[in-house]
């Protein structure tokens, strides 16, 4: 569902979705960071500002190399649309953080450790966007998304 355009750029409920799962992947990163030991509040900039940009731009780019044929047809239609995967803003948050770590001096495999469970929490949320896009838009009756969004639920719940 089009929330606002602005020019080319076309906003979607998802990508509000999208937001929240930074936003509230943020500050648990935060708190989990702190928990393990870690001194970042100077780089609350990074983990509230970058990884949500990696996270929309890796998301949006994985889209567009999945759909590469399309896209060469036709960019002028497919380069505006909406679109995103998981995988992408996976991949690329995960090259930032590892970036994030060595640039810091900071363990690299004790802050994946830190962060593991915020993945699925963040994938959680943007599978709600997911669901009221597949819902309004297309009336779909396979319950994928809320099976989905249950399941990452579950794994934030195993110690």
């Amino acid at each position: 569902v089009v929330l606002f355009r602005v020019g080319p750029v076309t906003v979607v409920n998802f990508g509000l979705f999208v937001g929240l799962a930074g936003a509230v992947a943020g500050w648990l990163a935060l708190a989990r960071l702190a928990q393990a030991g870690f001194n970042l509040q100077e780089s609350v900039h990074f983990f509230y500002v970058i990884i949500p940009l990696l996270i929309l731009v890796g998301s949006r780019l994985m889209e567009l190399v999945i759909n590469l044929p399309a896209v060469i047809r036709d960019p002028a239609r497919k380069l505006p649309e909406t679109g995103f995967t998981f995988q992408g803003g996976l991949i690329l948050s995960t090259l930032g953080v590892a970036w994030f770590a060595w640039s810091q001096g900071l363990h690299l495999l004790k802050l994946f450790d830190s962060l593991a469970l915020i993945i699925p929490l963040g994938h959680a949320i943007g599978r709600l966007g997911c669901l009221i896009d597949t819902t309004i838009e297309h009336l779909s009756q396979h319950p994928l998304q809320q099976l989905g969004a249950a399941g990452l639920q579950v794994v934030l719940r195993i110690p």
